[in-house]
C-alpha cells in the first residue's frame, strides 16, 4: 500500500493569524499538526482548524512511492483525475497533536516518538484483487490463490483435565427388562454426589460414592463402582448423569440411555 498525506492551505498567510502564536500551518507542505481544534473565525473551514487538517491517506494497492499518483495529483490536473486516486484510499484520517507538544525539527523527523499503528483486516480466501489506477472502476484479480504459512511456536497445549476427567460409565445402552438395572462408573473419586435426570429436567435419582459396591480390577487399576436402580425410577429414553466433586466442586456429566 502507499501513504501520503495533506494539508489546507487556508490556514496560512493572513490566515495565520487565526492560529495559535500566528505561526502557519498549511501550505508549507509539511507535515506538521498542531494541537489547535478551532479558531474565533465564523466562517468554514477557518473555524475548524483540526491541527491544519494534516489528513493521511492509506490506500489499497502495491507501493511504488506514489509515483503513479504524481501526475494525477498535479494541481493542473482535471478534477476527474484527481477522482482517481480518491477512488484508491481505502483509509484516511488526521491527527491532532496532543497539548503541550511539539514536533521536532524537520531534519530529526518532526514526530517525537516511535508510535506504531496497525491495521488488521479480513482477507478472505480467494484470488488476490489489486488495483489499478487507470481502471479505477474495475476489479482486477491475479489468476492465483494465495499461500500461507503458519506455526505453533507461540502456543502451548493446555488440557482442561481435573479429576472427573477420566471417569465412564456402563452399560450404555441399559435394557429395562428386569426389575433393577446396574449402573457401572469407573474412576469415580472418594467424596462425590451423583445425580440422575431424565430429558425433561427431573432427578429421578440421588446417590453417593460410598453407597455403591466399589471393586478394584487388575493390570491398569481400574476402579469400578456399581449401583442398582429400580426401573421404575427410570423411563425410556436418555439420562444425564451429572457427577459433582465434593471436595472442588467440578462437575462432569455424561449421557445415559435407557431402552
Amino acid at each position: 500500500m502507499n501513504i501520503f498525506f495533506g494539508e489546507n492551505s487556508v490556514f496560512s498567510g493572513p490566515n495565520a493569524s487565526l492560529l495559535d502564536n500566528n505561526i502557519p500551518i498549511g501550505g508549507d507542505l509539511i507535515f506538521n499538526p498542531s494541537s489547535q481544534i478551532t479558531s474565533n473565525s465564523d466562517q468554514t473551514p477557518l473555524k475548524y482548524v483540526a491541527g491544519g487538517q494534516h489528513y493521511i491517506y492509506i490506500t489499497r494497492d502495491k507501493y511504488d512511492g506514489c509515483v503513479s499518483y504524481s501526475s494525477y495529483l498535479d494541481q493542473n490536473s482535471p478534477a476527474s483525475d484527481q477522482s482517481k486516486v480518491s477512488s484508491a484510499v481505502t483509509w484516511t484520517s488526521f491527527p491532532i497533536l496532543s497539548p503541550g507538544k511539539q514536533l521536532l525539527p524537520l531534519s530529526q523527523g518532526l514526530i517525537p516518538n516511535d508510535v506504531i499503528l496497525k491495521i488488521r483486516v479480513d482477507n478472505p480466501y480467494g484470488k488476490t484483487h489489486f488495483f489499478d489506477i487507470t481502471e479505477e472502476r474495475n476489479c482486477k484479480t491475479e489468476d492465483d490463490f494465495p499461500v500461507y504459512e503458519f506455526g505453533f511456536s507461540m502456543f502451548t497445549s493446555l488440557t482442561n483435565s481435573t479429576i472427573l476427567s477420566n471417569i465412564s460409565l456402563s452399560p450404555n445402552p441399559v435394557l429395562r427388562s428386569q426389575s433393577e438395572v446396574t449402573l457401572r462408573l469407573f474412576h469415580l473419586p472418594e467424596k462425590v454426589t451423583i445425580n440422575i435426570f431424565d430429558l425433561n429436567g427431573n432427578l429421578v435419582k440421588r446417590c453417593h460414592q460410598h453407597e455403591g459396591v466399589s471393586e478394584f480390577f487388575a493390570g491398569p487399576g481400574v476402579k469400578e463402582t456399581r449401583f442398582n436402580i429400580s426401573t421404575g425410577q427410570l423411563s425410556q429414553g436418555l439420562h444425564f448423569v451429572q457427577i459433582t466433586d465434593q471436595k472442588s466442586g467440578d462437575i462432569k456429566t455424561l449421557k445415559w440411555m435407557v431402552l
